[in-house]
């Protein structure tokens, strides 16, 4: 990993970096199948998540019962 070891003596300086990076950000193409806020998301999901729990499954005749019809509306959900 590329650790840069960022220091600025400067606020400008800093922002001036920051500008460098985002015209540098455009043209790069994503690595991931997930956007940034997608990824930002899932973070935060998963930190709230160890913090408050885990979501408990549903018994399953919650699963029988409301599964198909929503099953139309989501194809592959649940999966």
């Amino acid at each position: 990993m590329n650790d840069r070891q960022l220091v600025f003596g400067s606020l400008n300086e800093a922002l001036r970096e920051l500008d460098r990076l985002h015209l540098k950000a455009e043209a790069l193409k994503p690595a991931a199948a997930w956007t940034w806020a997608q990824t930002l998301a899932h973070c935060a999901q998963s930190i709230e998540y160890s913090l408050q729990g885990f979501p408990q499954p549903k018994p399953a005749i919650f699963s029988k019962r409301w599964a198909p019809p929503h099953s139309r509306c989501f194809p592959g959900a649940g999966a």
